[in-house]
């Protein structure tokens, strides 16, 4: 081989090799970068519509306390369990006082659980000395007579519509939404969206209602203007993070760890 071929070899190998390396990089850089808003919530609407199971966890902390609400459902089982951790603040305590019960309890805790066509129900008491007969405790479970059957949040899922705090619906039909940067959430790699659309929330001030010889306290839902950060996974397209005004929702896609049905009565 004369040294003229040679060199004309070794020009095209280098030519081969650069343009194979920018193929590479081309196809990396394409994988790193994120959707546009609406490509990316078309895309985690139609992951999340497939899903036959998932686990969220909320942490929401505000004037009147911290609140926690730990959710698993299984489509598929007709299965569902929540279970709320409520720790108030001196003026979440105060605010919720009554005549007739006194003070709130500051921590306290219920969980709800639907499986085999019942639902269950079992708390702790609301209140910190609660008068003869108004001691709303049940440490135990009973048959709840408001069933918390999963099939409107899965049918709601399958549509496309809610997905836990996600509002796909909403989020695609109003558009406001802009990138804001790659996270990583429990080892998982996403892109977070910030999403603006119509809602409602929370409010900050608790409301007592009587009911005969009790009452019991909650917080009032307002109309407003949602806005959330959006953690969109970057291989699988599902949500992993949403964050809102007082709270922050991690999601989880692993089967749920089933309870057994309780011996109730």
């Amino acid at each position: 081989m004369s040294a003229y071929t040679r060199n004309m070899y070794r020009a095209h190998i280098n030519r081969f090799l650069a343009y194979f390396l920018l193929l590479v990089t081309f196809f990396m850089t394409a994988c790193n970068r994120p959707p546009a808003g609406l490509e990316a919530f078309k895309m985690s609407q139609t992951a999340a519509m497939a899903l036959d199971h998932f686990n969220i966890e909320l942490a929401r902390k505000t004037e009147m306390g911290d609140f926690k609400n730990i959710q698993a459902i299984d489509c598929g089982a007709s299965y569902f369990y929540d279970h709320d951790i409520t720790d108030l603040s001196p003026k979440g305590i105060e605010s919720g006082v009554t005549q007739l019960q006194g003070r709130p309890r500051a921590h306290q805790e219920s969980e709800t659980l639907f499986t085999d066509g019942k639902t269950y129900f079992r708390n702790t008491s609301s209140w910190e000395n609660p008068t003869f007969g108004s001691d709303d405790a049940h440490p135990d479970w009973f048959v709840a007579s408001m069933s918390k059957d999963p099939k409107e949040t899965c049918t709601s899922m399958k549509r496309g519509e809610e997905f836990g705090y996600v509002s796909y619906d909403k989020i695609l039909r109003v558009n406001d939404v802009h990138y804001v940067g790659r996270q990583s959430v429990n080892n998982h790699e996403c892109f977070e969206y910030q999403a603006s659309f119509p809602g409602q929330k929370y409010s900050d001030t608790m409301t007592t209602t009587q009911v005969g010889t009790g009452s019991y306290s909650y917080r009032e839902m307002v109309n407003t203007t949602i806005h959330s950060k959006v953690c969109i996974g970057v291989k699988d397209h599902l949500p992993y993070r949403v964050i809102g005004d007082d709270y922050t929702a991690t999601y989880d896609y692993a089967a749920p760890e089933k309870m057994a049905t309780p011996s109730a009565p």
